[in-house]
C-alpha cells in the first residue's frame, strides 16, 4: 500500500517522491492523484506545530484539481516547520495532493515554482513546467480510486523502445516507477514480454499477472518455453553440473499459477559441464559418493579444492582416478594418512595442500611417493618436524610452504 511523503524541493528540479527505503522508487502523478482525496494548487499561509514529526500547513487555494472547490486548505505535511515557514515566505506554490481516508499520511507537495519542475507519469513520459503539471494533474482527478503497481522502469522503457533509456530527475535514474494497474501497465507489459531481453521478458511476465484474459494466458503460455536460464550452483560449485534455472519461465508461471492455470512446465534442470570444467570448489561441503563419481567423469579438471571436507579411503580412490588433476587442496579435511597413498596415481599432480590436516609419518611417507608433487602446503607446526625434515631431504626439490 501507498504512503504520501511530504517533498518539498526548493531545487530547480523539484520531484515527487515515496517514503520507502529505495530511493529511486518514485510515483507518477496517475497514481498520486487517483488515490488522492484533495489535489489543489496553492501558497502556504501558516505553519502549525506542536513539535512532533506531523506538522499542520494552512493553503490558500489558488485552483482545485480534484475534491471540493474551497478558499483554503489545511494539510498534514512531515517537513520541518522552520523549512515550510522559509519556502513560504517566498510565495512559492505547490501542487498539493492529500491522501484519502484509505491511503492516511502526510500530503504530497510539489514545488512548482522552480525553473523546471519534472513529474513522471503512467505512461513512461516526464512533464516538464507547472502549466504542463497541473493541466495532467486535473486529467487524473477522473481516473477511479485503484490498484497500484510498482513497475521496473528500467527495462520497460527497453521494450516500449523510446529513444532515452532511463528517466532522470534531479540527475537520478528512476528505478521502479509506482502507476495504476490499467489498460497502460497492460500494454507495456505485453511489450516487455517480447523484448530481447531476458530481464525484461521476467517482468513483463509479473506484471501482466494483473491482467487475466485469455490472450494473456496464451501470452504468457508461450513463455514457458523461454530459453533463458543462469546456473546456480554452477558446474564449478556442484561437482561438474550447472542448476540451471529459468527466471521468465518462472515468472510466467507464476501468473499463470495465480490464475488457476496448471501445467508441467520445466523450471530448472541439471546440465553436466564434465567435458569442459577445469576447476571445481567444494569448500566445507557435505560430498557424497554420487558427487565424486561425477568428480571423476570431468576429464579436463585441473583444480580441486575440497577443504575441510570428510573424505573416506573409497573418495580419495576416485579422486586419484581423475588423471588430468594438477592442485588438490584437501586442508583441513576428514582422512586417513593410508589414503594418501591413492595420489601417487595422478601423473600430473603438482600441488597438494594438507594445511590444518593429520601429517603423520605414514601421511608424509605416501606424499613422497607422489613423484609429479612440486608444491606441498603444510601448517607451520607441521614443517618443523623430523618426519618434514626426512620428506626433504628424500625430495630435495619439493618446494614446502608454510602456512
Amino acid at each position: 500500500m501507498l504512503r504520501f511523503a511530504a517533498i518539498v524541493a526548493m531545487a530547480a528540479v523539484s520531484v515527487i517522491a515515496w517514503a520507502q527505503p529505495a530511493p529511486r522508487t518514485e510515483s507518477s502523478l496517475d497514481a498520486a492523484v487517483m488515490n488522492a482525496k484533495n489535489v489543489f494548487v496553492g501558497q502556504i499561509e501558516a505553519v502549525h506545530s506542536d513539535g512532533g514529526p506531523i506538522s499542520r500547513v494552512d493553503f490558500k487555494v489558488e485552483s482545485t484539481e480534484k475534491g471540493p472547490e474551497m478558499a483554503h486548505q489545511t494539510v498534514d505535511s512531515n517537513y520541518s516547520p522552520s523549512y515550510l515557514e522559509d519556502i513560504g515566505k517566498n510565495g512559492t506554490r505547490f501542487l498539493v495532493i492529500s491522501p484519502n481516508q484509505t491511503k492516511r499520511g502526510p500530503a504530497l507537495l510539489l514545488n512548482l515554482t522552480g525553473d523546471d519542475p519534472v513529474v513522471p507519469t503512467a505512461d513512461l513520459r516526464l512533464l516538464h513546467g507547472a502549466p504542463e503539471i497541473i493541466a495532467y494533474a486535473k486529467r487524473c482527478a477522473s481516473l477511479p480510486e485503484g490498484e497500484n503497481y510498482v513497475l521496473s522502469l528500467q527495462y520497460a522503457l527497453m521494450a516500449v523502445e523510446r529513444s532515452e533509456n532511463s528517466m532522470r530527475i534531479e540527475g537520478q535514474p528512476i528505478s521502479y516507477l509506482i502507476v495504476p494497474v490499467d489498460n497502460r501497465l497492460q500494454e507495456t507489459a505485453r511489450k516487455m514480454i517480447q523484448s530481447k531481453n531476458p530481464t525484461a521478458r521476467e517482468h513483463g511476465a509479473t506484471a501482466l499477472g494483473k491482467f487475466k484474459s485469455g490472450e494473456n494466458i496464451a501470452l504468457l503460455k508461450a513463455l514457458l518455453l523461454d530459453p533463458h536460464s543462469y546456473a546456480q550452483p554452477n558446474a564449478k560449485g556442484n561437482a561438474g553440473i550447472d542448476v540451471l534455472h529459468f527466471p521468465v519461465r518462472i515468472a510466467a508461471n507464476g501468473s499463470l499459477t495465480a490464475w488457476g492455470v496448471k501445467g508441467t512446465p520445466v523450471l530448472t534442470e541439471e546440465k553436466p559441464r564434465f567435458d569442459t570444467v577445469t576447476e571445481i570448489y567444494l569448500y566445507s561441503q557435505r560430498v557424497t559418493d554420487k558427487q565424486f563419481d561425477q568428480l571423476i567423469q570431468c576429464t579436463k579438471l585441473k583444480e580441486l579444492d575440497l577443504a575441510r571436507v570428510v573424505i573416506s579411503d573409497s573418495q580419495m580412490e576416485k579422486i586419484a582416478q581423475i588423471k588430468s588433476l594438477k592442485s588438490l587442496n584437501i586442508a583441513g579435511g576428514t582422512f586417513s594418512d593410508k589414503s594418501l597413498a591413492s595420489l601417487a596415481k595422478l601423473p600430473q599432480l603438482r600441488f597438494l595442500s594438507l594445511v590444518l590436516a593429520p601429517v603423520t609419518d605414514l601421511a608424509i611417507e605416501n606424499v613422497a611417493k607422489i613423484t609429479s608433487l612440486t608444491d606441498l602446503k603444510l601448517s607451520a607446526k607441521d614443517v618443523d618436524t623430523d618426519r618434514v625434515r626426512a620428506l626433504q631431504k628424500l625430495r630435495p626439490n619439493l618446494n614446502i610452504i608454510s602456512m
